[in-house]
């Protein structure tokens, strides 16, 4: 939601790049996981009534070596439910290094072959869309930026839910089971009824996959928290990175095979989705090894839930939350092209050609069965001149489609580096300021691409270069610029966190923030829509292309509201209109979101 660039690095991606950041570079603690789409960097310690954390000083006994008690002390936190009910509710069994040992092996490998599960799937995705149900850019925007969106605006109900409703005593692997079972079973679905299936039926799929990886990525990450407060010495942090290592090595893995399977193994898009709900349903066996310690209750969910509350709604009054969520919420629900754009490179070229022999235009595009496309809207030109001028996308293969990913990846690491080297200190009004026009100004450059001459050459083939090598190019610059938006985003809405509230306070950031992309996903879709963008018409996809590289700059305005830079947060006043404007946020964008899913499904039906 918070990336124009359609293949850029993802927010999951995006955070746990950040991790590092924080870590070595400013005055923060430990950072904490609490779910795989937004992953929390909490800049303050996670245990329920700790200090503020001190920037270390000369002569601080902080500022020296800790010993391996403070070093444990230090890395213990507590996970995303734990401190949402500040005063848990549960006692756990207690566990010895041997199982600390043994899920120090299974957790880093259970990231990767998830990295490799959740990327699988996504040129596949991205082309049976297109040529298989034949779903139009707005339509996409609505199931990629909606549909699919929700259920992560969701997940601190997920994580509150497995903190204090054990199931036979465990909380973790129950819901990774139902997770992974609901993911392998919404996959093996698509795949199965294939290109029949209705649009909100395949809405309903998007969103119990969706649901399933929220579950998936919350159990695994508090099973992260709950063994890191294990670790000592040398040994702190080591299971945080290994799995973040893992899961993206595993990502990259399965991007790749997203693209090779289906182009050179020659596999249906749809036997794709079934190979990658199988995949699912197989890493099952895998969690039976995990240990999941027992827990026994003592009290009851209502007392810890309302003495929270209070805590919760006091962070939420504090103004110096409020105004950065403000701005956080509206460059989220800025408008993008990602869809629009995604199957314009991915497009066949040209969509039709004039038949001679039969004074007719003909379809140029095939299905995974060899039957021709588009027929009817081929067709309806009657004249050479018009059929001949249905030039389509780029034209991308599989596999090309796939190296775009890849090097998005590289450009936000590059990003990334950049922020971490000589940005994190600097001013933030002047690096947003700067890092919005430059993205601006470069996601521009996807125009280069998108207009043609009349013999339907694109102004890069007129220079003489590649599309597929421009767009490479291209993408690690954006890539680039977006990261350097990313990431003062993700460690200010670490650093709104007060002690105390730190995993409640961040997950109703990212909340918050995730809700802004949701409505995002609407405005994309609108947007989309009203330049009349689809499958098959991009003529006026250079339009959308300027209204959603310019929409960023609006949030300039809102640029006062972010404090100066990453120690400016000092503002203690409160008000109640703060908390509530934060729940009409929350609440708002969920309800207009939920409308216009309501809305567009009512209307593919009748």
């Amino acid at each position: 939601a918070m990336s124009q660039r359609p293949y850029a690095c993802s927010r999951e991606e995006a955070g746990l790049l950040a991790l590092s950041v924080l870590d070595s570079r400013s005055a923060a603690g430990p950072s904490v996981l609490a779910s795989r789409s937004e992953v929390p960097l909490s800049v303050l310690d996670s245990r329920s009534g700790a200090e503020p954390r001190r920037p270390a000083q000369s002569g601080d006994p902080e500022a020296g070596e800790l010993t391996g008690t403070q070093m444990e002390e230090r890395s213990g936190r507590m996970s995303l439910g734990e401190t949402l009910l500040s005063r848990p509710s549960l006692t756990e069994t207690p566990r010895s290094n041997a199982v600390y040992a043994k899920m120090a092996i299974l957790l880093p490998w259970l990231h990767f072959a998830i990295g490799i599960t959740n990327n699988l799937q996504i040129t596949s995705w991205r082309e049976w869309l297109v040529h298989g149900a034949d779903i139009n850019p707005p339509n996409q925007a609505l199931l990629g930026g909606v549909v699919s969106a929700l259920p992560w605006n969701l997940k601190i109900f997920a994580a509150f839910l497995s903190d204090v409703v054990p199931i036979c005593g465990k909380r973790r692997l129950p819901y990774l089971i139902m997770g992974f079972a609901l993911q392998g079973a919404a996959w093996v679905s698509v795949g199965i009824v294939g290109d029949s299936i209705s649009f909100p039926l395949l809405a309903l799929q998007q969103f119990c996959t969706t649901m399933g990886q929220v579950l998936v990525g919350v159990m695994c990450d508090t099973l992260i928290v709950e063994n890191v407060k294990y670790e000592s010495g040398a040994q702190v942090g080591r299971l945080q990175t290994n799995c973040q290592l893992m899961f993206a090595a595993g990502g990259l893995l399965g991007t790749l095979l997203s693209g090779w399977l289906p182009q050179y193994a020659h596999i249906s898009y749809t036997f794709m989705f079934v190979i990658t709900g199988i995949s699912k349903l197989v890493l099952l066996f895998l969690v039976v090894f995990l240990h999941d310690p027992t827990w026994k209750r003592e009290g009851t969910i209502g007392e810890s839930a309302s003495a929270t509350w209070g805590g919760v709604w006091e962070s939420m009054s504090l103004i110096r939350v409020l105004k950065p969520l403000i701005f956080i919420f509206a460059f989220a629900m800025m408008p993008n092209n990602s869809d629009a754009f995604n199957t314009y490179l991915i497009q066949d070229h040209p969509i039709c050609a004039w038949d001679t022999a039969a004074n007719q235009c003909i379809s140029m595009v095939t299905d995974d069965s060899g039957t021709p496309q588009y027929q009817a809207h081929c067709l309806s030109f009657a004249s050479e001149y018009n059929c001949d001028r249905q030039w389509g996308g780029l034209g991308f293969s599989d596999s090309m489609f796939s190296y775009i990913g890849l090097l998005g990846s590289v450009g936000s690491v590059l990003g990334n580096f950049i922020f971490k080297a000589w940005l994190i200190n600097a001013g933030w009004h002047i690096m947003f300021a700067s890092t919005v026009v430059i993205a601006c100004a470069f996601s521009a450059m996807q125009l280069f691409l998108m207009i043609r001459n009349e013999a339907g050459e694109t102004l890069t083939e007129q220079w003489h270069l590649p599309n597929f090598a421009f767009a490479l190019g291209d993408d690690v610059i954006m890539a680039t610029a977006q990261q350097l938006l990313n990431m003062p985003i993700l460690i200010l809405m670490a650093r709104l966190c007060p002690a105390g509230a730190e995993g409640t306070v961040y997950a109703l950031v990212t909340s918050i923030q995730g809700v802004g992309g949701t409505v995002g996903g609407v405005f994309s879709k609108v947007a989309t829509q009203s330049f009349e963008v689809t499958n098959v018409n991009f003529s006026r996809i250079w339009e959308l292309t300027v209204l959603t590289s310019s929409a960023k700059m609006i949030c300039l305005l809102l640029l006062p509201l972010v404090p100066r830079n990453i120690t400016d947060n000092q503002d203690e006043r409160k008000s109640p209109w703060s908390g509530l404007t934060i729940c009409a946020l929350f609440v708002g964008g969920l309800v207009y979101a939920l409308y216009n899913i309501v809305a567009s499904l009512l209307a593919s039906t009748s």
